[in-house]
């Protein structure tokens, strides 16, 4: 009733679509998180995993549970570990940190790396992509792998740039450091895990006007 008040008090109704919204968007992403986990029996280091992950890299709750539970739906099938799942998200996001990369290009690092990592090599568009938006990992790939960046085009045509080693590079890189998360970054998560909060709330008084 005290939330309605305010709402109100400021003409909030997109306000309230928006926390609804939000609230609906963090219900179907711990489903879909807690679904998954389930299959292997690993619901509890996922959700842990997602709440350490967003602390970690100023990213919203829900943005956190979704780039986790996307990127473990891909790979723990494949029988990566979750172990390796772990570094393969903490590695990408480190480096990404590190280079100051956008949120979109870092998600798209995010999903070439988990193909290729289910296919079993690094070749093709997803070789060029992750090089041009994220060299860092290929240059923690040469480093792993002995060999300057310049042969990794080559190596990548010979199949020779493998789960094995992208994991083996990234563990090299997971637990590096990154500038400090400005205010700006922090604002946009307490906004957003704000807005999420509300929309919890929101949700269950909502549903059954929606039902």
């Amino acid at each position: 009733v005290g939330l309605q008040n305010v709402l109100v008090s400021l003409g909030a109704a997109a306000a309230v679509k928006g926390f609804f919204d939000a609230g609906v968007e963090a219900d179907r992403t711990a489903k879909k998180l807690k679904f998954l986990g389930e299959q292997f029996g690993e619901t509890g280091k996922l959700q842990a995993f997602a709440t350490e992950s967003a602390e970690r890299f100023a990213i919203s709750q829900t943005n956190a549970e979704k780039s986790v539970s996307d990127l473990f739906a891909r790979l723990r099938p494949m029988g990566i570990e979750m172990e390796d799942i772990e570094t393969v998200f903490s590695g990408v996001n480190v480096a990404a940190k590190q280079m100051s990369l956008y949120t979109e290009d870092t998600e798209g690092v995010m999903l070439q790396l988990s193909q290729a990592l289910g296919s079993g090599t690094l070749q093709g568009d997803e070789f060029r992509s992750v090089m041009e938006r994220l060299p860092k990992i290929g240059q923690a790939v040469a480093d792993s792998m002995g060999v300057n960046v310049s042969e990794l085009k080559s190596l990548s045509s010979a199949g020779q740039i493998t789960t094995k080693e992208i994991i083996k590079a990234l563990k090299g890189i997971e637990d590096q450091g990154f500038p400090e998360p400005d205010a700006v970054m922090k604002f946009d998560k307490a906004m957003q895990d704000l807005s999420r909060a509300i929309g919890q709330k929101l949700k269950p008084v909502l549903d059954p006007i929606l039902e």
